[in-house]
């Protein structure tokens, strides 16, 4: 059986959670996998398997959008669930300033992706940062309980946010737990 290959996507990286809130989120509930704390970031557009010649297309085509918006303050507010509480597949933070930036990003880089064959996420675009994924169902207390330990994680970073590059990340597959995403590139946005 092949192994799939890597995924990448355009990333905002948010400074690294405490590991022990991590830990003790993975010891709340069996079904909660937290997302490792050195990978959290808010996902600009996801580009899942493009072939070589169209990922070097791409990352020009980022370079070129990160040049035409400039650094802004990003704020993590706020805790979600996809696709609903009552049957959630993960756990989010959100954000409330910076999100319309966010946006912009994304919108910009789906263009850029869609003109090149790329075949970027076609979905309304959700400003997030993804801690858990939920593998099963969920109890009732396990929610509210990872609920209100989310709840407090806002608090724990550093904000605002200054946002001044967006990055082109790989999804590494391999290995028990959750993957690690690489940065390949780094584009600061414009001045």
């Amino acid at each position: 059986m092949c192994k799939p290959g890597p995924t990448f996507f355009f990333a905002i990286r948010v400074p690294e959670l405490p590991a022990p809130s991590f830990e003790e989120m993975g010891r709340l509930d069996s079904t909660i996998r937290p997302v490792r704390p050195d990978s959290l970031h808010f996902t600009v557009q996801f580009l899942g398997r493009p072939s070589s010649d169209r990922m070097a297309l791409m990352a020009e085509a980022g370079e070129r959008v990160a040049l035409r918006h400039h650094a802004f303050q990003l704020v993590v507010q706020g805790v979600g669930w996809f696709p609903s509480r009552e049957r959630p597949t993960a756990l989010w933070l959100g954000a409330a300033a910076g999100a319309v930036q966010l946006g912009e990003l994304a919108q910009a880089l789906e263009r850029a992706a869609e003109g090149i064959g790329v075949a970027a996420a076609r979905r309304e675009f959700q400003a997030h940062c993804t801690l858990a994924r939920v593998h099963g169902e969920i109890t009732a207390a396990g929610r509210g309980k990872l609920e209100r330990m989310a709840g407090k994680l806002p608090g724990m970073i550093p904000c605002p946010l200054t946002v001044t590059e967006i990055h082109l990340l790989e999804s590494v597959a391999g290995g028990a737990g959750p993957s690690p995403y690489v940065t390949r590139q780094s584009f600061p946005l414009g001045s």
